[in-house]
């Protein structure tokens, strides 16, 4: 998590927006006698009123009900992350999130920034920095949390200046600052906010499912009972697990030729159970992950599962040493928990969700996604025993 060190996200209480006047519960503004209904959240005179969407490919996990949208305080001298705690400045839609469709936001950015989030020294002009996110909300506690599945983030920079900066042109107020995420997070610009700056969300934190996967042994083992088995690593490597829960799903090969394929369909139309799922990392950045080797495997005893205590004899694996050539890539399910984790995401183009991925050349420390439908390709060898 090299090139994002500089954000912790800061534990202090919740600062709402200013306004908290019955219209901002009820979405409804009198004015001489006129009764104008707005769903949207509505912002106090003085606030700075950012409107925008949230757009939703088909094949993600859709959550239920209207989609929160908060910004977080993050300190960009921090040399760790810390928890994230509740959102300062809250917005959010009217109506719940439909594949393929866009659903109209609006977020209130305060006059000026909380003095607790200032930093500088004193006598000079202090910076307040603010991740902004898109979350669900279910329990209205103003904090993201498992299960409430994260939207989206934007990866520019809230930023609030407290004085003027002449020599860079910086005026005082609040400003959409960008980094540049390959060079450690340097500042390539600070632009004024605008009202008429959209504040759009892709949905791109939604977890993403899938259709079958397909595969192929090349070639054929020649034993006629080669089934194929995704199985779950957290049964090989992690805590103790029933060995029933360690497999997802398991299939019989077509063929017994070279040129064998093979096709999961049903495991990637939901979330992996959740004792497959491990926190990534002896850090906690907060990704969760699941990870699925692929085997082939003689079925000996003919109950169509593999048997983990040595009674099947495995021919190949995906990401298992002791072959040929085994293939590095594996199947995982990903995640972020937190709007931190979900920007880390979003920076090294890794989807929430189900993916085909390695770990192989990859200079980022994390795993490197490769595309869906190039499947898993299994190299046969001679039979080696499981990973223990």
């Amino acid at each position: 998590m090299n090139r994002l060190i500089w954000l912790t996200l800061l534990m202090a209480p919740l600062v709402a927006c200013e306004d908290d006047t019955t219209p901002e519960e009820t979405g409804v503004i009198e004015d001489s006698g006129v009764v104008d209904e707005d769903p949207l959240p509505l912002c106090a005179d003085d606030e700075t009123v950012l409107e925008g969407k949230i757009s939703v490919g088909a094949g993600r996990q859709l959550p239920e009900g209207a989609i929160r949208v908060g910004a977080w305080s993050v300190d960009l001298e921090a040399d760790e992350p810390g928890p994230m705690g509740a959102a300062r400045f809250l917005g959010g839609t009217a109506e719940p999130l439909a594949a393929d469709a866009e659903v109209a936001l609006r977020f209130c950015v305060p006059a000026v920034a909380p003095e607790a989030d200032l930093r500088g020294e004193e006598g000079s002009v202090k910076l307040a920095t603010y991740l902004v996110g898109a979350w669900s909300d279910a329990d209205a506690n103003d904090e993201v949390g498992l299960p409430e599945p994260i939207v989206g983030v934007q990866r520019d920079i809230l930023t609030y200046v407290s004085g003027e900066v002449p020599e860079i042109g910086l005026t005082e107020g609040w400003h959409w600052m960008e980094l540049d995420f390959e060079k450690d997070g340097e500042i390539l610009g600070i632009t004024a906010l605008s009202e008429s700056d959209p504040l759009d969300f892709s949905g791109s934190a939604l977890p993403l499912f899938r259709e079958a996967l397909q595969g192929s042994i090349t070639p054929a083992t020649g034993n006629t009972d080669t089934r194929v088995g995704l199985v779950n690593t957290t049964g090989l490597y992690g805590p103790e697990q029933d060995p029933a829960t360690r497999e997802l799903e398991t299939v019989s090969v077509d063929g017994t030729e070279a040129g064998a394929t093979f096709s999961f369909t049903a495991s990637f139309s939901a979330p992996p159970p959740a004792d497959h799922i491990l926190p990534y990392g002896e850090d906690n950045i907060g990704v969760d992950i699941a990870a699925y080797f692929v085997i082939a495997y003689g079925d000996n005893d003919s109950d169509g599962g593999f048997d983990f205590d040595g009674g099947d004899a495995l021919y190949a694996g995906s990401h298992l040493e002791g072959g040929d050539a085994p293939d590095p890539r594996f199947v995982a399910w990903v995640r972020p928990t937190n709007m931190l984790a979900a920007l880390y995401l979003d920076v090294l183009e890794v989807p929430s969700g189900w993916q085909v991925a390695d770990d192989q050349d990859s200079d980022d420390d994390f795993i490197k996604p490769r595309a869906w439908g190039e499947g898993i390709s299994l190299a046969p060898s001679k039979p080696i025993e499981p990973p223990v």
